[in-house]
């Protein structure tokens, strides 16, 4: 049995050269023109949202609490 921390969906972080970052998945851009920590919070929640751990529809409270925590408004 391979863990959960092994299987992940290719989600990634990519420089734009204005010094902005992107994030990337399988299914197209997720982000453009956000800061590196926004970025990784993003990525963190598809991770979250890929394994059912949240819920877009039931937990976007917890979304949200989430993104603000991280600097989003």
């Amino acid at each position: 049995m391979i863990p959960d921390e092994v299987i992940k969906m290719p989600y990634r972080i990519q420089k734009n050269k204005d010094g902005t970052y992107r994030v990337i998945g399988p299914s197209g851009t997720h982000a453009k023109k956000t800061t590196k920590a926004k970025a990784k919070a993003q990525v963190r929640l598809l991770y979250m949202k890929e394994n059912q751990k949240l819920d877009w529809n039931t937990d976007r409270s917890t979304a949200d609490k989430i993104l603000r925590d991280r600097g989003h408004k």
